[in-house]
């Protein structure tokens, strides 16, 4: 699965179907805004909080990432 945070990255997270070479697109992939991506990765929003904004699909691989965040605390 590819995240992609536009228009600043793209990275590959989760291990996802192999990609077509004639389809540019990835199979899976999921875009997050800046501000959210910023948000959650500093831990001032958990996932919950955002969830209803991300408008998920109920299939979307996307909840795996809940577990990636936060990136940054303290701690780390």
């Amino acid at each position: 699965m590819e995240v992609r945070v536009v228009p600043f990255a793209a990275c590959k997270v989760l291990q996802g179907s192999k990609p077509d070479p004639h389809n540019l697109m990835p199979p899976d992939f999921f875009e997050m805004d800046p501000e959210i991506f910023l948000k959650l990765s500093f831990g001032l929003k958990n996932w919950d909080e955002v969830e209803e904004v991300l408008n998920l699909s109920p299939f979307s691989r996307a909840k795996e990432l809940k577990a990636f965040f936060p990136l940054l605390t303290p701690e780390k």
